[in-house]
C-alpha cells in the first residue's frame, strides 16, 4: 500500500477491510508500509478490494501489459486471472489493456497464463499502439 505512515491510518484502513464479504486477514507493517491481504476470491474480487483501499485514500502497487487481441471472450477469461485488476479490450484498436498486482502475480507469469489459452495474443506496448493508430483510431 502506498502512503500507509501511522498506525491511525491502518485503523482507518483495517475498518474500511472489514466492509468487503470475504476478507480474510488485513495486517499493515507502518514502517515498510507493506501490507498483507488475504481474501477468498469465490466471494470478493481483487478489483472490489483494490477500489476499497483506494476509496481509503490509498493505493496498492500496479503495472500495466498491453496485448493485440480485442474479443469480449478474451477480455472475460483475462479478468478472472490471478492479479488482475482490470481487463479492458478495445474493438476498433484491437488493444486489450491489462492493470494487474506485479507482487500477486508477474507479467511473465500472467502473459504465459493468457497465451496458454489464447495463442495467437502478442504483447505490444501502449506508446506503439498510439503512434499506429494516431489517436483518432484511423492509423497514420
Amino acid at each position: 500500500m502506498v502512503g500507509v505512515d501511522s498506525p491511525s491510518r491502518v485503523y482507518a484502513i483495517q475498518k474500511l477491510m472489514s466492509i468487503p464479504e470475504g476478507i480474510l486477514e488485513f495486517s499493515v507493517d507502518v514502517a515498510s508500509g507493506d501490507a498483507l491481504l488475504m481474501y477468498d476470491a469465490n466471494r470478493v474480487k481483487l478489483g472490489d478490494v483494490i477500489r476499497t483501499v483506494r476509496n481509503a485514500g490509498y493505493d496498492v502497487l500496479k503495472n500495466s501489459i498491453y496485448l493485440v487481441a480485442a474479443l469480449s471472450e478474451e477480455e472475460v477469461f483475462v479478468t478472472r486471472l490471478d492479479g488482475v485488476i482490470e481487463c479492458r479490450a478495445f474493438q476498433v484498436t484491437g488493444l486489450m489493456a491489462i492493470l494487474y498486482n506485479p507482487l500477486t502475480k508477474s507479467k511473465e507469469a500472467l502473459v504465459a497464463a493468457i497465451r496458454r489459452r489464447y495463442p495467437a495474443i502478442r504483447e505490444t506496448s501502449e506508446e506503439v499502439e498510439r503512434l499506429r493508430d494516431n489517436g483518432d483510431g484511423r492509423g497514420r
